[in-house]
Formats: C-alpha cells, sequence, structure tokens
C-alpha cells in the first residue's frame, strides 16, 4: 500500500459519519458547557479563565447510559478528578522546584 493510498483510507475514516447511540440532547449540552464559559470569559477580558472554566464542560461528555444516582456518583467522580488534576497543574506552574530538582544552584547575591 502506497502513501496515497494510506492517505485516502486515513481521510475516509476521519470524514465518515457513525451513528450513535446517544440522545441529540447531549452533544447540544456538551457544547453548550464548553462554550458558554469561554464566551462570557472572552466578553471580560479574561480568556484563560474560561479555558479553564470550560474544563468543567468535558466532565459531561463522561456519563454513562445508566440510572440517575450511578450517573451522579460517576460525575462527581470525574469531576474531583479533574479538578485534582488542573489543582496539581497550577501547584506544578507556581513552584517548580518541588517537582524536578535537576538544578541545585542557588541564587547569587
Amino acid at each position: 500500500m502506497g502513501l496515497r493510498q494510506y492517505l485516502v483510507d486515513e481521510w475516509r475514516e476521519l470524514a465518515r459519519v457513525n451513528r450513535s447511540d446517544r440522545p441529540w440532547e447531549m452533544p447540544v449540552a456538551a457544547a453548550l458547557a464548553n462554550g458558554l464559559p469561554i464566551f462570557f470569559a472572552a466578553s471580560q477580558g479574561e480568556l484563560g479563565l474560561g479555558l479553564a472554566a470550560s474544563l468543567g464542560g468535558l466532565v459531561f461528555l463522561h456519563l454513562p447510559a445508566t440510572r440517575l444516582s450511578h450517573r451522579m456518583a460517576w460525575l462527581m467522580a470525574c469531576a474531583f478528578g479533574m479538578t485534582g488534576s488542573h489543582a496539581l497543574g497550577l501547584l506544578g506552574t507556581w513552584c517548580p522546584r518541588w517537582w524536578c530538582r535537576c538544578s541545585s544552584s542557588s541564587p547569587s547575591s
């Protein structure tokens, strides 16, 4: 198989529309949950905060098609996981020497 045939096959897979078992409201709600925080934050001039807030909308995509009590517990677990991951990332940018002790040079005076 040549490169041309490989690229054609990849394009067909990429452009194919698959059937979904989810209700049509789910993608609309996910788009609103991701887009509205970015829109409102951008209108206030705080795009970075809007991008961080839109991460919460991604949790919505992990809902299984089970009973309500199971979905609520799963959503809570995913939200805690994403919040914890974001908090660790912020902590790492705040003080990167906690995570990597590669440089042992002291500040010169």
